[in-house]
């Protein structure tokens, strides 16, 4: 009966964790030590800060919206920096157009994945993030504000080729020009360069910042917004793969959303067999505490929220209707069973 159970309980353990992995999301690099994020909108510092987010559009390498609004956002001081520039620029009848802030992490990860292995320099790894992801790394170029027309540089924006550079010698007058003058003017603020994008600049402090996954919609919102809710149908095939019923809520704290699958059941109150007691059913079987599943606990006759828990109970039937008082009563009773 031991070997049998302890079979059963590597069994029960491997699937746990198989689902669990599954179902499991991967989060940004945590780093202890930093600033606390103070994300500022960039265009709220000036209204003729110009914005070209093509990232909330199609019209970008990835061929479709990978943020839910044209918005963009720096760290304070990064921002005011960057604002310095732009007033400077105002003086000689330009001024500055976004093209991306602040990046939330989950959208770093999907650039990496996207992109082929030869053209990765381009983006940066997921696993050590983005000074994008910091608030400290700004993508921009200059426009003309009479006309609002952007000025004309060696590269597009995102364009992977060896243009791109600042470094770059086949370019035009005009455009080295023009590419020479928003570094200068952006290094004169405390900006470094990229030495593979022309138009993507570090702020010095950057290293000073975390690492963050902060979704725009929630940037300085004092109040907590109501989470979304999303209906995921499709998380039935686990269920039918383990041969069971139920249900799950996953809550993204990052991005405020709830991930439901049979939500009526939940609804209904429907009480589960929790993953804690499968554990500790399989070990008062294994260490003996409990003869066999079939033992039976008395009920103690005090009246409980769930009607199936105020009757006597065995292993298979507790488990079932997940009864609590059972399992501490199993515990109490039989203290060598040492249940954590």
């Amino acid at each position: 009966m031991k070997k049998q159970f302890t079979l059963i309980s590597a069994l029960v353990l491997h699937l746990f964790f198989a689902y669990a992995f599954t179902f499991a999301q991967t989060a940004a690099p945590v780093e202890k030590d930093k600033r606390e994020a103070d994300l500022v909108e960039l265009v709220k510092l000036d209204k003729t800060i110009k914005l070209d987010i093509r990232y909330a559009r199609a019209d970008n390498f990835v061929g479709r919206a990978v943020y839910p609004e044209a918005r963009a956002f720096l760290q304070r001081p990064a921002a005011e920096a960057m604002l310095r520039v732009h007033k400077k620029l105002k003086k000689l009848k330009l001024g500055l157009v976004i093209f991306d802030g602040y990046r939330p992490w989950t959208i770093t990860k999907l650039f990496w994945e996207v992109t082929p292995e030869d053209k990765q320099k381009f983006v940066a790894n997921p696993a050590t993030g983005s000074r994008h992801n910091r608030g400290c790394a700004v993508d921009l170029s200059i426009y003309d504000l009479k006309t609002g027309k952007p000025v004309d540089m060696p590269s597009d924006f995102d364009e992977f080729t060896n243009r791109a550079s600042p470094d770059y010698k086949g370019a035009t007058e005009i455009q080295t020009k023009n590419r020479d003058l928003l570094r200068d003017s952006m290094e004169a603020e405390g900006f470094t360069v990229n030495k593979n994008e022309w138009w993507h600049f570090d702020y010095k402090d950057w290293q000073d910042y975390a690492i963050y996954d902060i979704p725009f919609s929630v940037i300085g919102n004092e109040k907590t917004s109501k989470p979304k809710i999303k209906e995921r149908k499709d998380f039935k095939k686990f269920f039918d793969q383990a041969k069971v019923s139920g249900g799950i809520y996953i809550y993204d704290l990052r991005q405020n959303k709830y991930s439901i699958y049979d939500r009526e059941r939940f609804d209904r109150q429907f009480v589960p067999a929790s993953t804690s007691k499968i554990i500790h059913s399989l070990v008062f079987l294994d260490s003996g505490a409990l003869k066999s599943e079939n033992e039976t606990i008395k009920w103690d006759g005090v009246k409980r929220v769930v009607e199936a828990w105020n009757q006597d109970h065995n292993l298979r039937s507790a488990l079932k209707v997940s009864a609590v008082w059972f399992y501490v009563e199993a515990r109490r009773a039989r203290e060598d069973a040492k249940i954590l």
